[in-house]
């Protein structure tokens, strides 16, 4: 698997994630402590997600890294 379909398909499950916590790019960009338009371009798949961003993202909403990245459910569809 190519790094852009890495970055792809990570960004999908960020995006599915903000979705299911109810927050906008914005929201959960400010909660992770990056700014909209990097929190954008995870979600796009044009920059991977920091190990930063995702630390703060199970510490905040209990998402843990490891699902995020590996896809593992229930988080999956």
């Amino acid at each position: 698997m190519a790094i852009d379909d890495v970055k792809k398909s990570l960004g999908r499950r960020l995006a599915d994630i903000r979705s299911r916590i109810g927050l906008s790019q914005t929201e959960l960009a400010g909660e992770l402590g990056v700014s909209p338009r990097s929190y954008q371009s995870y979600e796009r798949g044009k920059r991977a997600a920091t190990t930063a961003s995702l630390i703060e993202l199970y510490q905040k909403f209990d998402i843990d890294p490891t699902t995020v990245c590996l896809c593992i459910a229930p988080l999956c569809k």
